[in-house]
């Protein structure tokens, strides 16, 4: 029953998904601080955004769980030292 509404969430995120980038194709240059970028449908803009902040999102992540896996490490050599009984 889970997987099932995870498959239906899915399915709806990625209709969503595609229904914006379809409505979205409008042209467009980003601005910030005196700096401008190429012109690239807003969907694109949109798409770049999710990735970059997936990636930030991973990284701090991964970044959390180093002394998790340090601690794993740890425990697997120790698990290893010990004489088997």
């Amino acid at each position: 029953m889970k997987s099932l509404m995870s498959l239906i969430l899915v399915i709806v995120l990625l209709l969503v998904g595609v229904g914006l980038g379809l409505s979205n194709v409008t042209p467009l240059s980003l601005s910030f601080l005196g700096f401008s970028t190429i012109r690239l449908p807003f969907f694109l803009w949109l798409l770049f955004a999710t990735a970059v902040g997936f990636l930030i999102a991973s990284c701090l992540f991964w970044w959390g769980q180093r002394s998790l896996r340090r601690e794993i490490k740890q425990l697997r050599k120790s698990l290893a030292d010990k004489p088997q009984s």
